[in-house]
């Protein structure tokens, strides 16, 4: 099929005028949306040498994907533990993610800019024997210069909503290009699955989706026992990944708790920690004594701001009970399993559209409220902290559901792309 026009005027655009991401790059880095020290990736420069042996290259946006990646590599490397990984993302909070959690055999890097040249160098270097894009990152150059060299592509994981599909649909003949170069799709939800199959011919694999994973993480940090030995006998309770607006309504949730438990410890764990000041000025503008956990390593206060990456676990070890945040005004939701494995009860807001299904199973064994205002969080919260000592039953039974569900999530996966390793180039005997 011919390139339609807008397809073929973004590749020769992108060639002709791809310096101005240089300009762009060095903006970011002041912002401090780069690391100054590796904006030479962004070009698809490298430092590292390529170990030897097969590469498996997944690359996901930011933390929530790239979560996604690192436990698509536990489970491929259960069976092949001689493969090595290339990650890649496109946030400096996802390479800090990264870093904290990468195992033996497996690399970070940047994203390289979608020019050309730069995607050229970047597989000149690393060579993989097989590209994984995870949920929705299209990237014209990156896919068609990948598929130009015969290195198999996988879409794993493919997320739209119902504007993504709409805006697909009025340019579906660059859409049938860009998805026809995968050799193997698979979606998250039906949607996903019945516009992909209308648009390459071909059904992709439904195998459920992949943030029900577990993601591997590393031993708990020297710090964990001391603080929990220190907040021994007081209610703890948590709001993690907060979005702008939601930490005001469970400061407002938490003075209920407070008139009952005056020890009570509220920890905010906010999706992007940069948010750490403005969430400090807000529980001093409540009269909350508060502690930012970066800056003093101790939770003696009613508030305490979680500011750093990678610890989420650690929190919910803490807590009785949590609130997925993301998930009030105009949030999708986030994740809830982590705290489905730290086995505690879960509140959400209603707003969880990105993750609808894993939502109403969980409403189905009776884990989760869904509750959008500050007095049905904070009675949520006393009731959970009136019985700290007991894990609910229906906890317990999300729990059983979630070890079945990945165990089939898992082996609808890891087969075809270990199908596509073999067969791609350098494939091992």
């Amino acid at each position: 099929m011919k390139a339609p026009f807008s397809l073929g005027l973004y590749v020769f655009i992108s060639k002709l005028f791809g310096w101005i991401y240089r300009p762009a790059l060095m903006i970011r880095k002041w912002q401090g949306k780069e690391d100054a020290s590796r904006i030479k990736e962004r070009f698809g420069h490298s430092e590292v040498q390529r170990p030897n042996g097969q590469l498996i290259w997944i690359h996901g946006a930011s933390v929530g994907e790239s979560s996604l990646g690192l436990a698509l590599a536990h489970q491929i490397a259960l069976q092949r533990p001689d493969i090595s990984f290339l990650f890649t993302s496109g946030t400096i909070s996802s390479a800090k993610m990264i870093a904290a959690r990468l195992g033996e055999n497996q690399i970070h890097q940047f994203l390289p800019v979608d020019t050309p040249g730069s995607i050229y160098r970047f597989l000149d270097h690393w060579q993989p024997n097989l590209a994984i894009l995870l949920e929705s990152e299209i990237w014209p150059n990156l896919i068609l210069r990948t598929a130009e060299r015969n290195i198999p592509l996988a879409l794993v994981n493919a997320r739209m909503n119902e504007r993504s599909r709409g805006n697909w649909s009025k340019k579906m003949k660059s859409a049938q290009i860009l998805f026809g170069q995968f050799d193997w799709i698979s979606a998250a939800d039906q949607a996903t699955a019945d516009f992909l199959s209308q648009v390459t011919g071909q059904v992709p694999s439904l195998p459920g989706n992949l943030k029900m994973l577990p993601v591997p993480v590393g031993p708990p940090p020297a710090w964990l026992d001391e603080l929990s030995q220190s907040l021994a006998g007081r209610p703890v309770w948590l709001g993690a990944s907060t979005h702008e607006g939601e930490d005001k309504i469970l400061m407002q949730a938490h003075a209920p708790v407070l008139q009952e438990h005056k020890d009570a410890l509220l920890i905010i764990a906010p999706r992007h920690p940069e948010r750490a000041k403005s969430i400090a000025r807000l529980a001093g503008g409540r009269n909350l004594t508060h502690s930012t956990w970066s800056k003093t390593g101790h939770a003696n206060a009613s508030v305490l701001i979680a500011d750093t990456i990678g610890d989420m676990q650690s929190w919910l070890e803490l807590a009785d009970i949590v609130f997925v945040g993301g998930s009030l005004g105009n949030g999708k939701g986030h994740n809830p399993l982590e705290a489905i494995r730290a086995k505690i009860p879960i509140i959400s807001g209603s707003q969880v559209v990105s993750f609808a299904e894993i939502y109403a199973d969980l409403e189905q064994v009776g884990a989760v409220q869904l509750l959008n205002t500050a007095p049905k969080i904070a009675s949520a919260v006393l009731t959970r902290l009136t019985n700290s000592g007991i894990t609910p039953a229906q906890v317990q039974a999300a729990n059983g559901w979630l070890k079945q569900a990945e165990n089939e999530i898992a082996g609808g996966v890891v087969g075809p792309l270990l199908s596509l390793l073999q067969g791609g180039p350098n494939a091992a005997p």
